[in-house]
């Protein structure tokens, strides 16, 4: 944000096999701690101040990331990972920045970098333009490589944009994007509807929020139904108190506008707080808004709302809570305390993402609890899973390798940092001085863009788990296209790492199986399987195994086909998602793949068994 001083911010079944099962939102979350960083990475490694990271991950691709921040030179720091953060790489590797006046990488930028990803693969990047009277949005539909300009608003004053988009229920909007920024004082927006890759709708007209003349500092969150919602801090001035204020846009990208303000709460964070970590640049109170989006949680359509307070005004005492709404911002919970020391020390920029998969609420910020002085900041981490009525968070864990002290240049550790949450990890994304990872060309005088992979745990219900295959149930079936009624028999004996189904002669020309999964995951994506095919003739017969593509609806070959003899050949393979999936009677989550084995067309098909091996599924 700019402050005004400016910055350089998922026919017919045959066969059911089910997988040993993990309920979903299983009971209270154990004391143990189990958030822990995965890939702590300095992404700059160049000289100058990097600094206001913002940070998003590809929902279709939870390995793609794109990161941004300003820079001590022209234009915007930019890089982009394809293996979830441990290693990064450079649009434009010849200085490491875009929107820099180099050709087809954006209009010349001053500061503010905000990026969002959508479900289409669109990745949005918006930023302040170098003479600070635009706001510019760049679209990338080939992952951060290449970059055009989608859309211009100005010119006028401009500060602090936020760009976000989200799937909606709405019609004619299966995505929507929207941008806030402040503009002459008060905060304004725009808003269209996404119907695929490089299919973006013009931006609705510019709405002028209600009430919010002399607030800023900005965020906005898209609920699962379109509505909007923005949240910012008044007054902008001054070490405090103020208050957060909340509107919400009912009908979306429809022709109403942002209703009236609510305030959410007062904080003793001013919009330009000095605290000794940061007595240069200063602090506000750095409010954010994420909305649960996953249809499985069981608050599905929370909003929630994190941001700083201060015990006792002026004590440099700070805090980080979270506020919860079920009513779309019109009214709020009682604050929750997100850091869990015993100390006075100051904690600031705290940055929220929901798992869209989950409902799992991902919090970070910087810390100061491990310093003397009140002077290093530390990164700190926690998370909810979505059970029970509150917000229960994890213990506190720290995510950086070693402690930051600003140089007190510029706008130091920033107004902001950058968080994403997909696929059963988030990716903090923050300003960093401590060269805890030895390769800060600066040592510890300059700031660098630094990034970590985090995982909850066993806790959080996500990442990748190792499923053993038994036979739960399986029922009989017709096939598509006329095939004959397939009698299957279970027979896995007493292996439990495998099911194994064993057929009769056919004359089918091909025999599909649905395989049910019973997984913690919410929105799996991924199922790694192997299955070792068998026919009843000596052989070698030829036949060809597919998984159905759920985004298509249609079967494709997972590979060549296989010479299978009597003595059966295994093909190791993975689907991937979207996945048709359910909660069961037992309320248990099941996901789903079908798999059809085929052979020649004019040939029947003669299996003798598909035998299940272990499989691991990803969500």
């Amino acid at each position: 944000m700019n402050k005004t001083r400016f910055s350089n911010d998922f026919s017919k079944f045959v066969v059911l096999c089910g997988l040993s099962a993990g309920v979903l939102f299983a009971g209270p979350p154990s004391a143990r701690a189990q958030v822990q960083g995965l890939a702590e990475r300095n992404t700059s490694k160049k000289s100058g101040d990097d600094n206001e990271c913002a940070i998003a991950a590809n929902p279709r691709n939870k390995d793609e990331l794109f990161l941004l921040s300003n820079t001590s030179t022209s234009g915007l720091f930019a890089a982009r990972s394809t293996d979830g953060g441990l290693t990064w790489t450079y649009p434009d590797p010849s200085d490491k920045t875009i929107a820099d006046g180099d050709a087809n990488q954006g209009a010349a930028a001053c500061c503010d970098p905000t990026l969002s990803w959508d479900s289409f693969g669109n990745l949005y990047i918006t930023y302040i333009n170098s003479a600070v009277n635009q706001i510019v949005t760049l679209l990338s539909t080939d992952s951060g490589q290449t970059f055009t300009t989608l859309a211009t608003f100005g010119p006028a004053s401009v500060d602090q944009p936020t760009v976000v988009c989200a799937d909606t229920s709405a019609p004619g909007a299966p995505v929507a994007v929207w941008v806030v920024w402040n503009q002459g004082g008060s905060m304004v927006a725009r808003g269209a509807a996404v119907t695929g890759l490089g299919v973006i709708g013009a931006f609705g007209n510019l709405q002028t929020i209600p009430g919010t003349s002399g607030s800023s500092f900005g965020d906005i969150a898209i609920a699962p139904d379109g509505t909007v919602v923005q949240v910012s801090q008044k007054p902008t001035s001054g070490q405090g108190p103020g208050v957060l204020l909340v509107n919400a846009d009912a009908d979306g990208l429809g022709a109403g506008n942002f209703g009236n303000p609510v305030t959410a709460t007062s904080t003793n964070v001013g919009g330009f707080d000095f605290i000794p970590a940061q007595n240069s640049r200063s602090i506000d109170a750095e409010a954010g808004l994420a909305f649960d989006c996953c249809p499985l949680s069981p608050h599905y359509g929370r909003l929630y709302l994190v941001y700083t307070d201060e015990v006792i005004d002026e004590s440099n005492d700070t805090d980080i809570e979270l506020r919860y709404s079920d009513d779309k911002g019109t009214t709020w919970s009682a604050p929750i305390r997100v850091n869990d020391d015993s100390t006075n020390k100051s904690q600031f920029l705290p940055k929220i993402a929901v798992n869209p998969a989950s409902g799992n609420v991902a919090i970070c910020w910087h810390d100061c609890r491990n310093s003397a002085t009140n002077t290093a900041a530390e990164m700190y981490s926690t998370f909810a899973t979505p059970e029970g009525a509150v917000p229960v968070l994890q213990p506190n864990v720290k995510v950086s390798g070693g402690a930051s002290i600003s140089n007190r240049s510029g706008v130091e550790f920033g107004d902001y940092m950058g968080l994403t949450y997909v696929g059963g990890y988030w990716h903090p994304a923050w300003a960093d001085t401590s060269n805890s990872t030895g390769d800060n060309p600066n040592g510890t005088s300059k700031f660098e863009a630094q990034s970590n992979k985090v995982t909850g745990g066993a806790n959080a219900h996500e990442g990748t788990e190792t499923l053993a295959p038994t036979a739960e149930q399986f029922l009989l079936g017709t096939s598509n296209s006329g095939g004959d009624l397939a009698s299957w028999a279970a027979d896995d004996g007493n292996a439990r790492n495998s099911c194994k189904f064993i057929l009769p002669n056919s004359s089918s020309p091909f025999i599909q199986v649905r395989l049910t999964f019973t997984t913690s995951k919410t929105h799996p994506t991924a199922v790694s399987f192997n299955v070792k095919v068998a026919v009843h003739s000596t052989g070698p017969e030829a036949i060809t195994l597919l998984v159905e593509d759920r985004t298509t609806s249609t079967f494709v070959p997972t590979s060549v086909s296989l010479a299978v003899s009597n003595n059966g050949q295994t093909y190791q393979g993975t689907a991937t998602g979207p996945f048709d999936r359910y909660v069961d009677a037992n309320g248990v989550m099941r996901g789903e793949i079908q798999i059809k084995q085929t052979g020649p067309s004019t040939v029947a098909l003669p299996c003798s068994s598909f035998e299940f091996g272990q499989m691991s599924v990803t969500g």
